[in-house]
Order: structure tokens, then C-alpha cells, then sequence
């Protein structure tokens, strides 16, 4: 009995201890971990012949993936990227590239001594081979520094050389510095994908009488009921948090730290709601007032994604205001149930 206990105790702790190193990598590695900075949604282009040119890195439904012009026949979402970046313990900035399609992640693939090593987009978590050390010397130029092998993110062609390929592979350049080389084969420029979110008050209808009841809806994209992977949700209310403009009565205004935060967690509320949600609503008795005909007014939050036919589009119908004329300011910052004062943000 003793002796099984003994045997018990040291599996136990065998156990503990696989945990306790499985937990001390994961926090060394937070990429081994869920990954969930990854709000920001840009497209990455690189710099050829001296200047960024307009192809872009882009996956495909095989996991591979190059550096090429977006046709119109193309899926946009195979261009853009999840750019999921953290910082170390030592403060150095580390980034892993999913991508918004196919949810799988750039890496490199195989790199032998003194050698390009390959790429693939198929990498299914964010390891070291999917981890990157991010370095940014001005504004425009970026690089991407494999954190397990000897090398920068790379065009695999001489890009002084016209002209340019219509497909250009990516590597893993062996022996490069940063911006190193004659040809800036490893320089990059990143951009956001998304706009500047805009709000508006939209009229959906109108309304007589406070007696009766009128029904509203929450509606949004499509893009926003897709798989945790690949939804733009989290990247898009993250882009509300960070500003957005609304179009007063006689010129765009843009709203920032608590009013934009305030917008982006209603938002992300109407988010949470089933699409195609009903509520219902009395008009308040001093607008509907026997005199006056009410418009119903629901806030509606919108993006454009470069490369997207379609903006990115949310209405919440919770969010309601019977009102005479338009409401004057953003839900956070209206005085009185029509909105037509605005309280300072």
C-alpha cells in the first residue's frame, strides 16, 4: 500500500511539473497560447524597385501563399491579415500573421545552414516557426525577423530587376539584416485595412402615436456571424475604440477616448445579439405629441475594408430615438430624448 502510494505521489508530481514547464513555455511563448491581440486588420505590401508597389502578401485556399496584385476575380480576404502582435519579457515587439480567410498563419517552413528557407500560410498555430521579431526604422519600413530561423520575411527575387513578376514567392532570407542588402529585399509596409469607423443616425420609419408599438431591428454583416478564426468583429469595434467620425449638422466630427469607448461596447453589445433581433418601442408622448409627425432614428456604425466590395455595417435596434429632426451627437453625448443637445465629451 505504501509502495503504491509512493509510486502515486511521484506521478502526481511528475505531472505537477510537466504542468509547471508547459505553463513557464506558454509564458515565454505567448503565441503557443491563445492568440488575442490580434484586432488589428491590415494588408502588408513590399518595397520594390525603391518604392512600395501595390502587390500585396496574400494566402490561398492550398495554405500557400505569395506576394501579388489583388484581381477583381481575387477574395479579398485571402490579402488581408490578423496582425497579432505582444511584446516580450526582454520589451522586444513579436508579431504572428493570421490570416483573415483561411485563419492559418504564416511561417517559415524549412531553412537549412546558409540557406533561404521556405514559407507557408498553412500553420495552423502560432509557434516559433509563426512568430516574428517586428522592427520598425521610420514610419514606412517594417521587418520581420523569423524567431526560429536565421532569417527575414523576404521577396524571393531580385526586385531591381523589371519587370516585376505577377507572382512573386516569399522566403525566409538567409544572412540579411534588417533593411540590409543592396535591394531591400526584406522591407515591408503595413497598412490598415479597415477605415475610420463612421456613425450616423439613420430613419427607419415613422411614428404617430405613443399608443402604438413599433418594432425595430439589429442587423450587421454577414462578416461579423463568421467563425471566432476569421470575424471581424473584435478588429472593428477595436477601430471604434480607437476613433470614429460622425457627421453633424455641418461637419464631420471625430470622437476619441471615452466617448469612442463608450461606442464600441455598445456596439460590440448589438454584436452579441442574434441578427435579425426584434425589439419594441413606444414613442415618448412629448414627441408624439398629436402635432408633430416622429422619425425613428437608429444608430448605424460603419467601415470600409480595402479590398471589400462592401462596407462593414452595423444597426442596433435597441438603440432608438423618436425624434422630429435628426439627433444632433453620438448616443453617449445626447441631452434629451429627441438629442437635439449634445453634452460635452
Amino acid at each position: 500500500m505504501n509502495q503504491y502510494l509512493a509510486a502515486l505521489g511521484r506521478i502526481l508530481l511528475g505531472c505537477a511539473i510537466i504542468a509547471d514547464v508547459a505553463l513557464a513555455f506558454r509564458v515565454a511563448h505567448p503565441a503557443l497560447a491563445e492568440v488575442s491581440n490580434c484586432q488589428d486588420v491590415v494588408r502588408i505590401r513590399p518595397f520594390l524597385n525603391g518604392s512600395f508597389d501595390t502587390p500585396y502578401i496574400a494566402s490561398s485556399p492550398t495554405g500557400s501563399c505569395d506576394v501579388r496584385s489583388q484581381l477583381v476575380s481575387d477574395d479579398g480576404d485571402f490579402f488581408l491579415w490578423h496582425f497579432c502582435q505582444w511584446k516580450t519579457n526582454s520589451g522586444a515587439n513579436e508579431v504572428s500573421l493570421r490570416n483573415h480567410k483561411t485563419g492559418t498563419f504564416l511561417a517559415t517552413k524549412n531553412q537549412w545552414p546558409s540557406q533561404d528557407g521556405s514559407i507557408t500560410c498553412a500553420a495552423m498555430i502560432a509557434d516559433n516557426k509563426a512568430t516574428w521579431h517586428l522592427t520598425t526604422d521610420t514610419v514606412t519600413h517594417e521587418y520581420f525577423e523569423s524567431v526560429s530561423a536565421v532569417g527575414f520575411l523576404s521577396v524571393g527575387i531580385d526586385p531591381s530587376k523589371a519587370p516585376i513578376p505577377a507572382h512573386l514567392p516569399l522566403i525566409a532570407k538567409w544572412g540579411h539584416e534588417a533593411g540590409g542588402g543592396q535591394y531591400m529585399w526584406n522591407v515591408w509596409k503595413v497598412e490598415d485595412a479597415i477605415s475610420v469607423p463612421n456613425g450616423q443616425w439613420t430613419a427607419t420609419g415613422t411614428a404617430q402615436t405613443s399608443r402604438d408599438k413599433y418594432t425595430t431591428q439589429t442587423t450587421y454583416s454577414k462578416e461579423f456571424s463568421s467563425s471566432s478564426t476569421t470575424s471581424f468583429s473584435y478588429s472593428f469595434t477595436a477601430s471604434i475604440e480607437e476613433g470614429f467620425s460622425f457627421m453633424g449638422e455641418s461637419e464631420k466630427t471625430t470622437f476619441t477616448e471615452t466617448t469612442a469607448f463608450s461606442v464600441s461596447k455598445t456596439v460590440s453589445q448589438t454584436l452579441g445579439e442574434t441578427n435579425g433581433h426584434t425589439f419594441e418601442h413606444y414613442c415618448p408622448e412629448e414627441v408624439c405629441d398629436g402635432k408633430h409627425t416622429a422619425n425613428i432614428y437608429l444608430w448605424q456604425m460603419e467601415a470600409d475594408v480595402v479590398g471589400k466590395k462592401d462596407p462593414l455595417q452595423v444597426t442596433g435596434g435597441s438603440n432608438v430615438i423618436f425624434a422630429w429632426t435628426a439627433p444632433k451627437c453620438p448616443p453617449p453625448l445626447c441631452i434629451g430624448v429627441q438629442c437635439q443637445e449634445c453634452r460635452k465629451p
